[in-house]
């Protein structure tokens, strides 16, 4: 949680990240400092509105359009911002499909990844991608 605070002060972020924990009261407050921190806001329903900004939330989850809208460039922006909430990708037996794996990987300069659920069972696959590209934060 420390690194993050000193990334939103910096406004230096990483371009993938996973929240967890048991405390998702908590876990909300640091996505929507992270959400700030690059798009300017933390309202989910302006965030919306807002093309180069995608939500997914629960499961199944359509790896196949996260996929497509990780790996496209902003439309008149200098930022595409993609959050996953509670897909449980990474619970025993989570879908880790290696096509977003390999998205998280090669992501575009310009893409920024938030994955948030509410708890980690697995530790391979898709979270140790994002613990090689990016941040990974238990709460």
């Amino acid at each position: 949680m420390e690194k993050i605070r000193e990334q939103e002060k910096s406004n230096n972020f990483d371009h993938v990240y996973l929240l967890y924990g048991a405390e998702q009261a908590v876990v909300k407050i640091y996505r929507n400092k992270i959400l700030k921190g690059l798009l300017g806001t933390d309202s989910i329903a302006e965030l919306k509105q807002d093309m180069n900004f995608s939500i997914f939330i629960g499961t199944p989850l359509d790896v196949d359009s996260v996929v497509g809208m990780a790996s496209s460039y902003p439309f008149m922006a200098e930022k595409r911002g993609v959050l996953i909430e509670n897909a449980k990708l990474f619970s025993k037996g989570g879908s880790n499909a290696n096509a977003l794996i390999e998205c998280v990987k090669n992501l575009p300069e310009t893409t920024y990844m938030i994955f948030v659920d509410g708890e980690v069972a697995d530790k391979k696959g898709l979270y140790a991608a994002i613990k090689e590209v990016g941040h990974i934060a238990e709460i």
